[in-house]
């Protein structure tokens, strides 16, 4: 990948929470709940389509999908939604690489998976919506500095 893509996904990345932050700064309260449900599908579908593309070969891109659909709904709501959708997604990939496996590679991988899980229980019941968001947003942020940088 040319880093000049690289680079351009990576503002694309950026710019478009932004946009939904000013969109939500403007509407505020004011919106009917069939409005908001559209609003809902405008992020939720780019987001499925982006984890999509992520799984097929464009690394990097379904990281938008989480903080894409945290724009309209609670972040751990929206992970929570976005959830079924990556574990189905890697079920197929597990049916389609089932001859192609290393033992070594599921144990290593077992370990962190399981403390991972561990931590990310602890961190959302302990800590609000508001500081999620926030992390949430360092995180996507860090990835677009890092794509600016390599």
């Amino acid at each position: 990948m040319s880093s000049t893509f690289r680079r351009a996904a990576a503002l694309a990345v950026a710019l478009f929470p932004l946009l939904g932050l000013a969109l939500r700064a403007v509407l505020g309260g004011r919106v009917a709940p069939e409005l908001a449900l559209g609003v809902f599908y405008l992020c939720a579908l780019p987001a499925v389509v982006m984890l999509g593309l992520s799984k097929g070969g464009f690394s990097g891109i379904g990281m938008v999908s989480t903080p894409l659909v945290a724009l309209v709904l609670p972040p751990l709501q929206a992970a929570a939604i976005l959830l079924p959708i990556i574990l189905l997604q890697d079920a197929l990939s597990c049916w389609v690489y089932r001859r192609n496996w290393d033992f070594w590679n599921l144990k290593v991988m077992l370990a962190g998976a399981v403390l991972g899980v561990g931590a990310a229980w602890l961190f959302a019941a302990h800590v609000s919506d508001g500081m999620i968001r926030l992390v949430v947003g360092l995180i996507a942020l860090g990835f677009v500095a890092y794509a600016f940088v390599t």
